[in-house]
């Protein structure tokens, strides 16, 4: 990408890689508490290996039950 450099310091985003070691959260949510670009905090996490949580999604199973019986007549 042309255009914006970056807008954050050197000790911010050493700030959110220790936040993300030592409470847990996820790098998504702790780039943007300090405001720094989410991707490029990820990229930091893996090159120094930090382990993060990570978030699961449980899907609604459908009910896929049979069908009610048609009423015989």
């Amino acid at each position: 990408k042309c255009g914006k450099y970056k807008k954050y310091t050197t000790e911010v985003m050493q700030a959110a890689i220790r936040t993300v070691q030592t409470t847990g959260l996820t790098p998504l949510r702790v780039a943007k508490m300090y405001n720094v670009p989410s991707r490029t905090l990820y990229d930091k996490i893996v090159k120094l290996n930090i382990t993060t949580s990570r978030r699961r999604r449980y899907r609604k199973v459908k009910d896929v039950s049979m069908p009610p019986r048609q009423q015989q007549k």
